[in-house]
């Protein structure tokens, strides 16, 4: 798995990383986007959740994200606070050029909706349409780079 891909299952909030506190932020993230709680993420509560972040991430609300914007998305929910040129220049390498299919140096909706939906597929491990815990957990080792 890219670095990149692993700065957008983190922006997805489903990054599954060995530390216990990052173990138990996942689960509360799942808890949060499985809105119906019956145990799943299902097609439309990851589309809601991701439709959240891609409008929070867009602070300009001109319905694209370039790389300053999603630099300071990654440090306020990482609480890293100030962002320096390097969190820049990484959130540009990793994020942006990942995302955007274009290559305009913006993401849209679309460019963001179809990279995550191919991240959700592959941590789908059964392809049953629905991500559950184990799945989400398990993804750092199921999910591809394009």
């Amino acid at each position: 798995m890219t670095y990149g891909s692993a700065r957008m299952l983190l922006f997805v909030g489903t990054l599954a990383l060995a530390a216990p506190t990052q173990a138990q932020s996942q689960q509360e993230t799942f808890k949060k986007m499985d809105t119906n709680h019956d145990g799943f993420v299902d097609g439309a509560e990851h589309n809601a959740e991701l439709r959240r972040k891609f409008d929070s991430t867009d602070t300009n609300h001109d319905g694209v994200i370039v790389a300053g914007e999603e630099a300071v998305w990654m440090a306020k929910s990482t609480g890293q606070g100030v962002v320096d040129q390097t969190m820049l220049l990484v959130a540009q390498k990793a994020g942006i050029e990942q995302w955007d299919r274009s290559g305009d140096n913006k993401v849209s909706w679309p460019e963001f909706k179809g990279y995550t939906d191919q991240i959700r597929d592959g941590m789908d491990l059964n392809k049953d349409g629905k991500l559950s815990l184990h799945e989400v957990t398990n993804a750092r080792y199921h999910v591809k780079s394009r």
